[in-house]
């Protein structure tokens, strides 16, 4: 064999190689992204004195302050992981206390994640089925003048790509099942109903804006950011975050809950009483997507 022939021989085998490693790159479709800063202004201790305000003789929190209705699901896992969050950052022990409290209160009823309910993939907990699915609302028994209900996700829904909820819950489900081509797909669905303001979906109604949209947002945005198959994707929407999170650091009232929903008015963002209340499950969203924003935590969130 002679020189000539051992040289292309040996070119011929680098070809390869490249080839072979570019095959590699693009099928695996990881990048290193810096993690980007996007905060927003919340008061974690002032939210404690809210859920204080939950607190019922049945040790579970109820909807919002004064009412009758307790939420099995979603509202006791969401609380409770939002007070565990609290607990972990600040170290306030009523944190810890009212958490474990609703962990032995729900123990009668089947645990926290009993009745399925698509934001539990938050805290890793996820749909035995890929059919798109909506939540309908079951009374489970009245007790010491409280009703007891849930909302279990076992309806299917053609149209989910109407709603910004429904669309941030699949963004979690491909995430976790590897189809990042499906989670880029549905949050880019997701954006397009963001309107500077608000999200603009199918429950959009009355010029109201529903504020826990925002938290899920933020949620299902870091998810993808820390992810090193969609991290770039994410990257592209940094402004569209700080602008969310300008309007969630609005909507906190003086009483630690988040308003549920809020108006934009004569150029202005609007909330209180005259356009809704507060409560348990809004803040909650509120806080994990903080502590997502503000610690290494990352999803799915475990407490």
């Amino acid at each position: 064999m002679t020189g000539r022939y051992k040289v292309l021989i040996v070119l011929i085998i680098l070809l390869v190689g490249v080839i072979a490693l570019l095959y590699y790159r693009v099928g695996n479709q990881q990048e290193t992204c810096e993690q980007q800063k996007v905060y927003f202004n919340f008061n974690l201790e002032e939210a404690l004195n809210f859920y204080e305000s939950l607190n019922t003789s049945l040790w579970l929190l109820r909807e919002y302050p004064g009412s009758h209705t307790i939420w099995l699901a979603d509202d006791q896992a969401l609380d409770y992981n939002a007070l565990m969050l609290i607990y972990n950052i600040t170290h306030n022990v009523t944190a810890k206390m009212l958490a474990e409290q609703i962990l032995i209160a729900i123990k009668p009823y089947g645990g926290l994640y009993k009745y399925y309910n698509s934001v539990f993939e938050i805290f890793g907990i996820y749909p035995s089925t890929t059919t798109p699915q909506s939540g309908v609302d079951i009374i489970v028994g009245n007790i010491d003048n409280y009703t007891l209900k849930a909302t279990l996700f076992n309806h299917t829904i053609s149209n989910y790509y109407d709603y910004v909820d429904l669309l941030a819950y699949r963004v979690l489900l491909w995430l976790q099942l590897g189809n990042y081509s499906g989670a880029e797909e549905n949050f880019i669905s997701l954006v397009k109903m963001w309107n500077g303001i608000g999200f603009n979906d199918s429950a959009y109604y009355n010029d109201t804006y529903q504020s826990y949209k925002l938290a899920l947002f933020l949620i299902v945005w870091r998810a993808l950011e820390l992810n090193p198959h969609t991290c770039l994707l994410a990257t592209k929407y940094v402004n569209m975050t700080r602008e969310v999170s300008n309007i969630m650091s609005l909507l906190q009232s003086s009483q630690g809950g988040v308003w549920t929903s809020y108006k934009y008015v004569n150029g202005k963002i609007e909330y209180g009483y005259n356009i809704s209340s507060m409560n348990g499950e809004t803040t909650s969203l509120f806080v994990i997507a903080y502590a997502l924003m503000s610690t290494n935590i990352s999803i799915p969130i475990t407490s």
